[in-house]
């Protein structure tokens, strides 16, 4: 078992991928960071190892889920902004709905596709579920879900 520990920094998320090799969490700092699990051998199993730091979210990182493969990155921030991230070089290679657009609320959830691929949905204050699709526009998603209350 690790602790996971940033001073000053609350841990408001985690997503794990589905091989249980990855976990990625969304700190209170706007940050994504992400660690590793490498199996050691030994009976105590393993050890985690820090890796990337994903940044560009304007506010807290609310939700987060990984793709199948654990190659993709879906994140969903207070700032109202959605992105998908390629972890395996810590890029943003989408951002969908910036700041006061779509949503206009902060993000609380995120959720990927069965498949290995881009699309996932987001989930938001404004009472609405977004689907997000590759091909579409980046400040336009491709299905919206309205009237939860």
């Amino acid at each position: 078992m690790s602790t996971l520990f940033h001073a000053g920094r609350q841990l408001v998320c985690a997503a794990l991928g589905a091989e249980g090799t990855v976990l990625a969490a969304g700190l209170s700092d706007s940050t994504v960071r992400c660690w590793t699990f490498a199996n050691t051998g030994t009976n105590s199993g393993g050890v985690l190892q820090e890796g990337v730091v994903l940044r560009g979210h304007g506010a807290a990182v609310y939700g987060a889920a990984f793709s199948r493969d654990a190659h993709w990155l879906a994140t969903a921030g207070g700032d109202g902004a959605a992105r998908v991230w390629a972890v395996d070089v810590a890029r943003c290679v989408a951002q969908c709905g910036p700041p006061a657009a779509q949503h206009g609320r902060p993000l609380w959830a995120a959720a990927c596709a069965p498949g290995n691929t881009r699309c996932f949905a987001t989930g938001g204050g404004d009472r609405t579920a977004r689907l997000w699709a590759p091909g579409c526009a980046p400040h336009a998603a491709a299905r919206v879900f309205a009237g939860h209350h």
